[in-house]
């Protein structure tokens, strides 16, 4: 997976909220910077600003796609069977530069009328990473192992990670969200299909 997917998925805007809620907790920008940036997206949320924010889009694509475009996940997918799962994806760094992958807490995928929804880990979903994070080198890959085992399948886990590279020229620091999703039923064949029924 990678941007223009990632805009499918969250929308263009979200990802602006997101480079703002970098920019606000990174204590390594001046405090006039941080403001900055909130009162930027405070007038983007305005009434009337679609257009603004439609703009405000075609910039942060732009930007983030020099950058982050070459950014692959893999599998984006994962279906098992069994009573346990050993499984891995892979994050690839096909760009020049070094990238930080950060591991986002997993979430529980259920299905609600044919609609995804993703909340907090199920208590009776046990998934263990064997890392949080990695630092990845230009034109380099990096594997993350994880274990998981349900009380009752078929159960359905996202795992998003998030990659960071250097600030632009422009100072914007830019990050985005890549999902692995994992399900696992009694059965591998249709497992997936399984889950959203």
């Amino acid at each position: 997976m990678c941007i223009p997917e990632s805009l499918n998925l969250l929308g263009s805007f979200s990802l602006l909220c997101h480079v703002h809620d970098h920019v606000w907790k990174d204590r390594n920008w001046p405090l006039e910077t941080r403001l900055k940036s909130t009162k930027t997206l405070f007038w983007l949320k305005l009434p009337g600003s679609a257009s603004r924010r439609m703009l405000a889009s075609v910039i942060f694509v732009l930007l983030s796609s020099t950058m982050l475009s070459a950014q692959t996940i893999s599998p984006v997918i994962s279906e098992y069977g069994g009573k346990k799962v050993s499984g891995s994806f892979t994050i690839t760094n096909n760009g020049l530069t070094p990238l930080t992958v950060v591991i986002e807490p997993p979430q529980t995928l259920a299905f609600e009328n044919g609609q995804p929804r993703l909340g907090p880990l199920d208590p009776a979903v046990h998934l263990t990473l064997a890392e949080m994070s990695a630092k990845i080198g230009a034109k380099q890959q990096h594997q993350f192992d994880y274990k998981l085992t349900c009380d009752a399948r078929p159960c359905a886990v996202t795992i998003y990670t998030t990659i960071t590279g250097p600030h632009t020229a422009s100072g914007l620091a830019v990050a985005i969200h890549l999902p692995h999703t994992l399900y696992f039923c009694e059965k591998q064949k249709g497992c997936r299909a399984q889950v959203l029924k």
